[in-house]
């Protein structure tokens, strides 16, 4: 567990009463380790920060949702094989996804982890104003915000329309010995 300290107390990085915490930083989707100030700029955790973010997209609300992305924003939703980079390109494509699921569609949180002040946890799935949940809606997503409050990473993993099960477990046990025989490096 990654532990820093300050001055009058000690916390895992799970925790709030310090200042100084210790994270990887992602870049889209590299780590290193560095020791960040929080933001004293807000007192917003990153959790009241992403239900901030789903409101305002609920709303349809792109200029609110500009303002809270890093320039250098990375969103990788798991169905594309590259991340989207940059704000433009991240609310472009936020657009378009509101443009298909209409504004009777809301994206309903159903639980967000709390405790850390840049990084949130989300699950999630997708209802009409009647209430009734979308078929194959649901998922979760992981954010990391940089040190101003911005969301710097955002990784969508969305359920699967398919399901299957136990074939994914065979998969696995077979080509588990393949890449134990070629020694591939981690």
């Amino acid at each position: 567990m990654n532990r820093t300290s300050n001055s009058n107390c000690t916390t895992s990085r799970y925790r709030l009463p310090c200042q100084t915490v210790s994270h990887r930083l992602p870049r889209p989707f590299s780590y290193s380790t560095t020791s960040v100030q929080v933001s004293a700029v807000t007192n917003r955790t990153a959790r009241t920060v992403i239900l901030e973010y789903y409101e305002a997209y609920n709303k349809g609300d792109f200029t609110t949702l500009g303002d809270m992305f890093s320039e250098d924003v990375s969103y990788h939703d798991m169905i594309y094989e590259q991340p989207f980079v940059g704000r433009l390109q991240v609310l472009d494509y936020l657009r378009k996804v509101r443009d298909i699921l209409t504004s009777d569609i809301k994206i309903v949180v159903e639980d967000a982890t709390d405790g850390d002040p840049r990084r949130v946890g989300v699950m999630w799935h997708v209802e009409s104003s009647n209430g009734a949940m979308m078929p194959f809606s649901r998922g979760c997503s992981f954010y990391t915000l940089d040190t101003e409050g911005k969301i710097l990473q955002s990784r969508d993993l969305v359920e699967s329309p398919v399901k299957p099960g136990s074939l994914t477990l065979n998969a696995l046990a077979a080509v588990t010995p393949i890449f134990r025989a070629l020694n591939l490096p981690a």
